[in-house]
């Protein structure tokens, strides 16, 4: 991660400044974050199971919301601002 993040461009564009670990008991909106991303997650999986949403998911996406999903071409764009890091070359490619 501190390779990617020493791109100028990807903390501009980003406005990153740090990332560090902590305890999610003591910061409740990593908590929710952890939530929606297994709900997230597990309803992708059900979904190319031919199962239906989970109850509630379909109670969490009531509330305003956006999501983003990327596709192979969008990923490509992002993976080309940090061309130099030739690690990230080798990982994407290996991902795809």
């Amino acid at each position: 991660m501190n390779l990617l993040f020493d791109s100028p461009l990807a903390k501009a564009q980003y406005g990153y400044v740090t990332h560090s670990f902590i305890e999610k008991t003591s910061f409740s909106p990593i908590q929710a974050a952890d939530i929606l991303a297994w709900q997230w997650a597990k309803d992708y999986k059900r979904r190319l199971q031919g199962k239906s949403r989970r109850m509630d998911l379909e109670e969490l996406l009531k509330a305003p919301h956006w999501t983003l999903h990327w596709s192979s071409d969008m990923l490509k764009n992002f993976q080309s601002m940090f061309a130099p890091a030739a690690w990230l070359d080798v990982a994407f490619r290996s991902a795809f």
